[in-house]
């Protein structure tokens, strides 16, 4: 693996021209070289050349934290591959104890009759439980020796947000060399000189004080940088030699166990021969000549009708079968019993639902759904060995569930209705995709939007719900660029699209030009902009519907828990024309969540344009999202300049198509008449702009053309940059991206490709007939460790994950002073019910008592102790308690 940073403080070196060096070399000179050059600005501050070094160093830290994502990326693959050793390690010592008990019992039953078999079995028990110990150990050091401090490094040292500090000085900086020279250029003219370069010697002492802010960027930078390449190199090798030493240990203890039975089991083999030689040959040949006598009895007539009539029952046909099915019709309701995923594997009645292709299942028909199931990706099958009665089985994308029914009857009616909506969804979604006539055009696009969305998916935040944090989010939020699940978009409509556009991921047909903020903003991100004041509890996946109304308003209307700049006017207008110019979406989301008018003319733009104007100037469509955020969230699209040029004007005289489409696609008005009197689509056809010609041309005919749609960009997914999409002018889409600059900026969410969506939600162990405890408390989100069959070997020490940021102490009125949590405990827990344990490993406490937790075996079920008598420890029902601080 390429090491991102190494000796930090080795030597400058001169680079020959045409030299081709390792990057972790030039590394070393561009720090050397930045040390060499703010030396020299230290020293003689007022005549510094420091700003001609600037650039060449900004290129340099990209190239860097580039060659840093490549590695983040590589260790996170690493990552993966252990925590699924570590999970699949966990199952096989649970399946290891298993069989242990289970030859334990066969050699009891066997004692009587068969001593020596029966003796067998029992010390092969004896044997396997002891090298279980063993492995078990092993997968404990795996754990704790490698990959806890690997993962510490991923996700907490290379986080996305390391290069941000330096780029927002960078900024800064220039910020302020372009006001003081137009100061220095606004004073030669009052003096009748006229001036249009500075040399770096005439400003360097106004900007002294930008300087050294850019310096100390640096600095911290390069000091992380120093940090992480330690971490994974010189630490990560002495991990693996630690790990390599408890390896050795565990299997030199293995083999001695195995040596000490070596002369029993040689005695056992020949033990085991005559046994079979003496009881069972003999048995079995005399059974097999019965078997022949009793054979040749039977008549040739009477076998043949036998197999005939056990191999051709009575059926209906299946066309008629499935006419009857079809009366059934695509809704259906009612309770049934569902198999719980935990340790326990226990029934619980569970109110189902199949509306509107969506399959939810909820407590009761007052309580809102704790899971909904697209059931366009989902199948139903006929379950026949699980219990007594008739079950059925339906697999989602990542989970599959088991109901069972009171009769067979019950459970041929919801197949039949599941059939049926599937058939029903298939027909009216997927069919015409597979329309011969279609072009191969349209079919390459819908391929490339259907990977676009899956690479959506994995931003950061976007396995679960951006409001509640349910585990689907399959609707997104075009204009704001989030997922969301089915409750929560229900309320994003009601807010109306002034707020929020919310579009369906699985049943309608979206187009790249949807999905332009959405692949850029992620979930986390927007969060972390939206909710970063947040000082109440985090909606819950099962909260009711008055509580999402609640929450969503506050967030999105009211924007209560956005942290205000304090900036006035003149210093928002500033901050937003630098960040369209550095292409800073969070930056942008910040200032629109202030509430500030987009349409307000800025000094940056030529002619007092507002940010329609000034993106269209300077970006040249290298940040397509961008504009179409400005457009989407109260940019006036209609508002000319001081010239009188609209938006629409100054995309076709600067070319760009792209931008043309989603303005037409905002319905903005192309038939204004700029200062000489001309529309955009006159400027077209005089400058000979085809492409915006022809799209003005349609827009004008009032024809919905798809090439309003699909907006050509490095999506930077699999198939993006297949030529053959846009080859045709006459095509859905058309025109060049004049830059390569649309990748991901170092402001916007990093993509996480190797993460996978979390499992559905278990719900709560209950048996018939139980009283249901009411559910885990609202606004606490648990963290997801590792799931470990045994809690001994459950990892120790992790902290939990981090709170949502809290607003200032002054604005929060002061906190309860709150104990620590112990050493290896995940959080603390109080019991709401009195609960007395059923088997030996449960816990049993009293209501008011607090447990602290320690592990999570499953989504049921909690392992801990009682914080004020740690000999009381055990398993315990979620439902019987909340997460307290």
């Amino acid at each position: 693996m390429v090491s991102v940073i190494q000796q930090l403080t080795a030597p400058a070196m001169s680079i020959p021209m045409g030299s081709s060096l390792p990057w972790s070399e030039r590394e070393r000179m561009t720090v050397a070289a930045f040390l060499n050059h703010t030396q020299e600005d230290v020293s003689s501050p007022s005549t510094s050349t420091y700003q001609l070094h600037m650039e060449s160093l900004r290129r340099d830290v990209a190239k860097m934290h580039e060659a840093l994502d490549n590695d983040k990326k590589q260790l996170r693959k690493l990552v993966a591959c252990m925590q699924k050793m570590v999970h699949n390690g966990g199952e096989y010592i649970k399946s290891q104890y298993a069989f242990s008990e289970a030859m334990e019992k066969l050699g009891t039953t066997f004692m009587p009759s068969q001593p020596k078999i029966g003796t067998a079995f029992l010390k092969f028990a004896v044997i396997v439980k002891d090298m279980t110990e063993t492995q078990e150990n092993q997968l404990k050091n795996m754990d704790k020796i490698v990959l806890f401090p690997l993962e510490s490094l991923v996700k907490n040292d290379m986080s996305g947000h390391l290069k941000k500090p330096f780029d927002r000085a960078y900024a800064e900086h220039e910020r302020a060399r372009t006001r003081v020279e137009r100061e220095k250029r606004r004073q030669a003219e009052a003096a009748g000189l006229q001036r249009t370069e500075f040399k770096p010697e005439e400003t360097a002492q106004e900007l002294e004080k930008e300087r050294r802010g850019f310096q100390l960027a640096t600095c911290d930078y390069f000091l992380k940088l120093n940090e992480i390449g330690l971490k994974k190199t010189s630490d990560f090798a002495r991990h693996m030699v630690d790990y390599y030493h408890s390896q050795c240990s565990n299997v030199k203890d293995s083999q001695q166990k195995l040596d000490g039975v070596m002369q029993w089991v040689a005695e056992l083999s020949s033990d085991v021969s005559e046994i079979r030689k003496t009881r069972y040959e003999e048995e079995r040949t005399e059974l097999v000549e019965m078997k022949r006598i009793i054979q040749s009895l039977l008549s040739p007539n009477d076998s043949k009708a036998a197999k005939q009539k056990a191999t051709n029952p009575g059926m209906k046909q299946f066309g008629d079968l499935r006419d009857e099915e079809r009366l059934l019709g695509l809704t259906k309701s009612g309770f049934l019993q569902k198999r719980s995923d935990g340790i326990r594997k226990m029934w619980q009645k569970r109110y189902c639902k199949i509306v509107d292709g969506i399959f939810s299942i909820s407590h009761s028909p007052r309580d809102p759904p704790t899971v909904t199931l697209p059931l366009l990706t989902c199948q139903c099958k006929d379950e026949m060995e699980v219990a007594k009665k008739p079950c059925f089985t339906l697999h989602s994308q990542n989970r599959k569930y088991i109901f069972q029914t009171e009769d067979e009857q019950e459970k041929k009616e919801w197949m039949a209705v599941l059939n049926n909506t599937l058939e029903h969804l298939f027909n009216s979604h997927l069919a015409p995709q597979d329309n011969a006539d279609e072009s191969s055009e349209v079919k390459s696009m819908n391929e490339l939007t259907q990977r676009i969305v899956e690479s959506i998916r994995e931003l950061p935040g976007n396995h679960q719900c951006c409001d509640c944090h349910a585990p689907l989010a399959p609707w997104i939020s075009t204009n704001l660029g989030v997922l969301v699940c089915i409750e929560c978009s229900g309320v994003h409509r009601e807010l109306g699209v002034q707020y929020s556009r919310v579009r369906s991921l699985t049943l309608d047909r979206l187009c790249t030009a949807e999905l332009l903020v959405a692949h850029r903003m992620g979930n986390y991100a927007f969060n972390e902009v939206t909710e970063e004041n947040l000082n109440v509890a985090k909606l819950n996946s099962n909260a009711s519907m008055v509580e999402r109304q609640e929450f969503i308003r506050a967030k999105y209307v009211e924007r209560r828990w956005v942290r205000p700049s304090g900036r006035s006017e003149g210093e928002m207008l500033g901050d937003l024309s630098s960040a369209i110019q550095c292409g800073d979406l969070e930056t942008i989301l910040h200032i629109q969540q202030e509430g500030f008018d987009f349409s307000k003319p800025l000094s940056e733009s030529e002619n007092s344009g507002n940010a329609l104007h000034l993106y269209l100037e300077v970006e040249e469509e290298r940040s397509l999202h961008i504009f179409d955020f400005l457009i989407n969230n109260g940019a006036d699209i209609n508002k000319p300049d001081a010239s009188g040029r609209t938006p629409l004007h100054l995309a076709v005289e600067r070319d760009l198509p792209q931008a043309i489409k989603l303005l037409l696609r905002a319905e903005v008005q192309a038939d204004v008449d700029d200062a000489e009197g001309k529309t955009p689509l006159t400027l077209a056809q005089e400058w000979e702009r085809e492409e915006c010609a022809e799209l003005l041309s349609l827009y004008k005919k009032k024809k919905k053309s798809p090439r309003f749609n699909h907006i050509k960009v490095e999506w930077g997914v699999q198939g993006d940059q297949n030529d053959s999409i846009y080859a045709d002018p006459s095509a859905l889409v058309a025109s060049e991206v004049g830059s390569s600059r649309s990748g991901r900026r170092a402001t916007t969410s990093m993509v996480n490709r190797s993460n996978k969506p979390l499992p559905d939600p278990p719900t709560c162990p209950v048996t018939p007939g139980q009283k249901l405890p009411p559910p885990p408390p609202q606004g606490l989100d648990r963290p997801t460790p590792l799931s470990f069959s045994n809690p001994a070997i459950a990892p120790s020490g992790r902290p939990p994950l981090p709170l949502p940021p809290q607003p200032p102490a002054e604005a929060l009125p002061p906190k309860p002073a709150v104990a620590p949590l112990p050493t290896g405990a995940l959080y603390r827990a109080e019991a709401l019910f009195e609960c007395e344990a059923d088997q030996e490993d449960e816990l049993s406490f009293l209501e008011g008592e607090v447990i602290i937790v320690t592990d999570e075996p499953d989504g049921d079920w909690w392992f801990g102790y009682v914080e004020s008598n740690p000999e009381r420890y055990g398993v315990f029902p979620v439902v019987y308690v909340k997460l307290v601080r």
